[in-house]
C-alpha cells in the first residue's frame, strides 16, 4: 500500500511538472515570429542626370548585401562615377558588405575629371610666369 501511494504521488508530481514545462517553457517556432529586416537605399549625391538603383530586398542583421551597379546611369558634370560610399569605404559593383542592425544608405561617390589641355601653338612664359 505504501508503494502504491508513493507511485501515485510521483506520477502526479511528474505529470504536473510536464504540464508546467509545456505551458511555461515552450519556445515558439521561428515561423511564429517575423524576423527583423533592414533595407539598403542608394543616394545619387547630387547627380545631374540618371537615377540611383533600387534594392527592394529585405536583409536580416548579419546578412550579406551585394552592391548594385550604377544601373540608372547617374552622371554629374565634371565628375565620373567612382562607386558607392558606405562610411569611409567606397564599394564597387559586386562588392559585398554585411548589414548591421539598421537600414543603410549607400551614397554615390564622385571623382573630379582632370581637365584635358590641348594646344595648336606654342607658348612661352615671361619672367613673371605669365603665358605669352
Amino acid at each position: 500500500m505504501k508503494h502504491n501511494r508513493a507511485r501515485a504521488f510521483f506520477a502526479a508530481a511528474f505529470a504536473a511538472t510536464a504540464i508546467f514545462l509545456a505551458l511555461f517553457c515552450s519556445n515558439p517556432s521561428s515561423s511564429d515570429e517575423e524576423a527583423v529586416t533592414y533595407t539598403v537605399a542608394y543616394d545619387d549625391n547630387g547627380a545631374d542626370s540618371g537615377s540611383a538603383p533600387t534594392d527592394s530586398a529585405k536583409y536580416e542583421a548579419g546578412g550579406t548585401v551585394k552592391i548594385l551597379d550604377n544601373t540608372g546611369s547617374l552622371m554629374k558634370d565634371g565628375y565620373y562615377f567612382a562607386g558607392w560610399s558606405y562610411g569611409s569605404k567606397t564599394c564597387a559593383e559586386g562588392d559585398a558588405i554585411i548589414i548591421g542592425r539598421s537600414a543603410i544608405t549607400l551614397v554615390a561617390s564622385w571623382t573630379v575629371v582632370a581637365p584635358t589641355i590641348t594646344s595648336s601653338g606654342s607658348f612661352t612664359c615671361d619672367q613673371s610666369g605669365d603665358l605669352t
